[in-house]
């Protein structure tokens, strides 16, 4: 997908309160703003776990946006992504056209939402529904918004209504995390909960509950099927249909996730059950809570029960 020219995003803005080829520089300002972050953001969903702090400065780099026009025909913003960095890329494991990719799914994204029953791409999360949200929130003063993108032989354009557009990203299903972890390689985690040892077709069910086809060599079989009910962490490659959905996943490793890395994402916030301490001496004063009445008694005593 790397390609040797910079790729080209527009945004048409259209039946604003401005003549054309006119933008208020706080709007201007803000637009743009938006649209780095959510392209920033997308990127940084591909290669890493969601969640807050700032992404890494090679990630920073690799999605850089530049302003190089501003023209009429309606309100024209011409935005550049700057030429990909192979070297430094591989070398932060990271595929080298990460800010291309990036470019394309927040364009795959948004005209998805032109569909009336959008199909989002693979890539489009949770992260990426909440960063959409946010940019299409900024423009929604304007009535239609035109996205473009060009990079090497992709070329896509669609004209969007934000308000309308907001509304089904507020419906639409999206993807399973599939993040890279290598500059060729993804990676999947979940419960593995479905198996057919005689076709290798196995599935998990990630944190978000997305169910996730998993393709398993012959040589793999029988030692993946020791781990039905036990959360897993499958690494190789999405296999995806020709709208960048997500069909299947071919595992090329797989193994359990141990414990020891820390509390399971997504089970944080399960039911746990307690048990009152072990009494290991006839002294039951040592265990008591002090300056309870009998009322809140009963209830800590029953809540242990349960």
């Amino acid at each position: 997908m790397t390609s040797r020219q910079r790729p080209l995003l527009r945004l048409r803005l259209r039946d604003g309160k401005y003549e054309e080829g006119e933008i208020p520089l706080h709007d201007l300002a803000e637009i743009a703003k938006q649209t780095q972050l959510v392209v920033r953001r997308l990127a940084n969903a591909l290669v890493a776990r969601p969640g807050p702090g700032r992404p890494t400065s090679a990630i920073e780099q690799a999605t850089e946006l530049l302003l190089v026009g501003l023209t009429k025909g309606s309100t024209v913003l011409e935005i550049a992504g700057v030429e990909a960095r192979a070297h430094s890329l591989e070398l932060e494991n990271m595929p080298p056209d990460i800010g291309e990719r990036a470019l394309e799914l927040f364009v795959d994204g948004v005209a998805a939402l032109g569909e009336e029953e959008p199909e989002m791409p693979l890539g489009f999360d949770d992260v990426a529904r909440q960063y959409v949200d946010g940019w299409l929130r900024h423009i929604r003063k304007f009535e239609r918004i035109g996205v473009s993108l060009r990079v090497g032989r992709y070329s896509k354009e669609r004209e969007i209504d934000p308000r309308t557009a907001r509304r089904r990203l507020k419906t639409v299903q999206v993807q399973p995390r599939v993040p890279f972890i290598t500059a060729t390689q993804q990676a999947v985690e979940g419960v593995l909960y479905a198996l057919n040892i005689r076709t290798g077709t196995y599935a998990v069910e990630d944190d978000s509950g997305q169910k996730i086809r998993l393709t398993v060599p012959s040589d793999l079989r029988s030692e993946a099927a020791t781990l039905a009910t036990r959360r897993v962490r499958a690494i190789g490659n999405a296999e995806i249909n020709e709208r960048g959905r997500l069909q299947s996943f071919a595992v090329s490793s797989l193994g359990p996730v141990s414990t020891s890395e820390g509390l399971e994402q997504g089970r944080f916030f399960e039911r746990h059950e307690l048990s009152a301490p072990q009494v290991v001496s006839d002294d039951l004063d040592q265990w008591a809570i002090q300056g309870l009445s009998e009322e809140e008694a009963d209830d800590f005593l029953t809540s242990l029960s349960e």
